[in-house]
């Protein structure tokens, strides 16, 4: 990962695997934390970080 502070839902979504739209879906319920900015979903890195250690 990159030393970003956000990460987009396209990065998110590259780097777990997943869909974009389950990381928008995942968002909008709260299991991933998220910023909007106007239009855009940004994700902080860290708290990505610390919910995937948590997981693994």
């Amino acid at each position: 990962m990159s030393g970003k502070v956000t990460l987009t839902v396209a990065e998110v979504a590259r780097i777990l695997d997943l869909d974009e739209r389950t990381v928008r879906r995942a968002c909008s319920d709260g299991q991933l934390p998220c910023i909007h900015v106007g239009r855009r979903l940004l994700i902080p890195r860290e708290k990505l970080l610390l919910l995937v250690s948590a997981a693994a």
